[in-house]
């Protein structure tokens, strides 16, 4: 039985919404409803309305640059997932996105149907557990990858990517081959149903593998 899932696609590009619309046609597995708000302002009016299930955020619209676009929208409505859809290919603004709370980070023309797709779900379905477990989510995030068994290389390997390390700066950390490091994220991959390093970095933040140290001190 198919699903319905309500998605709100804040974005300014109408070339963009499109492309949107024609990679969820792909979908298989459930009917995903695209709505379109080309301003954040009337995106905050669909999400009072209640029947948004996920929301699909541009960084950059007219009035609102950046992060401060993802916060404004995360401050109002918490316990609505958001999956950051942008031009912006920065790792460093990707993890801090992922730190303050967005479920994945997503690059325009690095995005096709599979991935978009399987972002969607992998956002709806961590959002839902987040919002059952509350102040427990570090717990059971925990406990979860204990029951996916992550050997204790593998986690570390999970915390350094979180850390925004890349493969090369892994391998010289952990003294070991960059296909050794590949080789690793493959089957970390493969336990946790992910497909990207972003997706790896919202799971390792929520669960508590990496500690992150305030932006204002030295």
């Amino acid at each position: 039985m198919t699903k319905n899932i309500n998605i709100l696609l804040v974005e300014d590009n109408p070339g963009y919404v499109l492309l949107v619309q024609n990679m969820l046609s792909k979908a298989t597995e459930s009917n995903y409803k695209l709505i379109h708000a080309s301003q954040l302002s009337q995106g905050f009016k669909y999400l009072e309305n209640g029947e948004i299930d996920i929301v699909l955020l541009d960084l950059s619209l007219p009035g609102s640059k950046g992060i401060d676009t993802f916060l404004s929208v995360h401050k109002q409505f918490p316990f609505i997932p958001t999956v950051v859809l942008t031009s912006l290919d920065n790792e460093s603004t990707a993890i801090k996105i992922v730190k303050e709370g967005a479920q994945d980070y997503l690059v325009k023309g690095k995005t096709d149907s599979v991935r978009l797709i399987s972002s969607i779900q992998f956002a709806i379905e961590r959002q839902k557990k987040e919002k059952v477990h509350d102040g427990s989510e570090k717990i059971f995030l925990q406990k979860e990858l204990e029951n996916l068994n992550l050997t204790n290389k593998e986690k570390e390997v999970l915390s350094l990517i979180a850390e925004g390390k890349s493969n090369e700066e892994i391998a010289k950390i952990l003294f070991v081959s960059i296909s050794t490091i590949k080789n690793h994220i493959g089957k970390i991959f493969a336990k946790l149903r992910i497909s990207n390093r972003s997706q790896a970095t919202a799971i390792a933040i929520k669960a508590g593998l990496v500690n992150f140290k305030s932006e204002n001190n030295d």
